[in-house]
């Protein structure tokens, strides 16, 4: 499936979980993060992602989870999403992580959250992460994430 067709699709739920009432949006919530998990994956998908970070926000893909309110999350949580192994929560990672970048490099302005609080935010998921990109993932990590990794 091209990128462009995940992209269209994504943006067809994105509109829908904008619209959908605070209790519904979880049916929508999912169908995003299972479009996006599939999209992430692909060549340019990230920044695809990337892209789209503030309109999922706005429409409330993190409505209700522990996401939903960046300027409180905590960097050192971030490493055990990644490596539950749980596709829906390592794509709301990733997907918070895209929105943080977009925060920090001030393509997005979010209320209550400076960019330089999302930029800090970032420095530190990165320094406490650097296993992720300096060594090869062990077997049972690649094991429980397959693709993801």
């Amino acid at each position: 499936m091209s990128n462009q067709h995940l992209i269209d699709k994504l943006q067809r739920i994105t509109q829908q979980l904008q619209q959908a009432r605070p209790f519904n949006k979880v049916r929508h919530q999912s169908a995003a993060l299972e479009v996006a998990g599939r999209l992430m994956v692909q060549p340019q998908g990230i920044e695809d992602l990337y892209a789209m970070a503030p309109a999922l926000d706005h429409a409330g893909v993190f409505h209700g989870t522990d996401w939903d309110q960046p300027d409180v999350l905590l960097p050192g949580l971030v490493r055990h999403t990644l490596e539950s192994g749980d596709k829906k929560l390592i794509t709301i990672e990733v997907l918070n992580q895209l929105r943080m970048l977009a925060i920090s490099q001030g393509v997005y302005l979010y209320p209550g959250l400076p960019a330089e609080q999302a930029r800090h935010f970032l420095t530190q998921v990165l320094a406490l992460n650097l296993s992720f990109l300096f060594q090869a993932s062990d077997e049972a990590l690649r094991t429980r994430t397959g693709q993801l990794t």
